[in-house]
């Protein structure tokens, strides 16, 4: 088990992001815990803890129209 503490990243969901640049980093960064059993080298606890933000809750809309759910606003 690591003493290291995860490192926060937040992905901001502004209008002029694609969904998919947000949902591919979030899905990459969150991945750990699914591929862990496929290979040693993976760390056992995710490096990485990661929050989507946006100027407002509970919805943002991306440039493409597609409304994704935020944990938190960008001010909180």
């Amino acid at each position: 088990m690591s003493s290291r503490q995860p490192l926060h990243v937040s992905l901001v969901a502004i209008s002029d992001a694609m969904l998919s640049s947000l949902t591919g980093l979030y899905d990459t960064l969150r991945s750990f815990d699914m591929v862990r059993d496929f290979d040693q080298t993976v760390p056992k606890d995710p490096p990485f803890q990661v929050e989507m933000v946006a100027p407002q809750r509970p919805l943002s809309t991306t440039a493409s129209g597609l409304p994704i759910g935020v944990d938190r606003t960008i001010d909180e």
